[in-house]
């Protein structure tokens, strides 16, 4: 059986009090992350940078900025979907790869840490736009398999190839 993408079904209610200056620097943070351009990156640094805008939409959520919630999913959406377009199977490697690598992805270093970030940006980016499961959950599957597939007789994928059994955790780098 594959691994099933799962988003939580709960909303969250609005927290009852704000510092109105957070609210503030909030609306601000947004409209820059709205203005600036995604990096060029393919790969970490965009992950980290969908993070971010994870993040604000979290807390526009929790603070019932409905406007700007709505102004996030409407821009995140799109731009979330195509990178997913950005990661290929290598079969001699039995592994999925950045079509721009950065830190070392061409050598399977830290995919965890790399392909982590897009799935949770899929995961919550999906709870607040259910439209977007179609388009984002083969690849976002495929990546929770690649790094973490406990299918001993996988032909695509080693069994839990990020974990080590011995010392109980995944390694960065490597």
């Amino acid at each position: 059986t594959q691994t099933q993408f799962i988003t939580p079904p709960t909303q969250y209610e609005p927290l009852k009090e704000t510092h109105p200056d957070f609210i503030q620097n909030l609306q601000t943070d947004i409209s820059e992350y709205l203005a600036a351009t995604p990096p060029g990156s393919q790969d970490y640094f965009l992950g980290t940078w969908f993070g971010k805008g994870i993040n604000l939409l979290m807390l526009a959520d929790a603070h019932d900025l409905q406007k700007e919630k709505q102004d996030l999913i409407n821009f995140l959406s799109p731009k979330f979907t195509a990178s997913l377009k950005d990661f290929i199977y290598d079969p001699a490697q039995n592994s999925l790869i950045a079509v721009k690598p950065e830190f070392g992805n061409e050598e399977l270093n830290d995919h965890h840490f790399h392909y982590g970030y897009f799935i949770r940006a899929a995961a919550i980016l999906a709870q607040f736009n259910p439209e977007i499961l179609p388009e984002i959950k083969e690849p976002i599957n495929e990546m929770i398999q690649y790094i973490a597939n406990t299918q001993k007789n996988s032909d695509k994928y080693p069994y839990i190839r990020h974990f080590d059994i011995y010392e109980s955790h995944s390694w960065a780098s490597g």
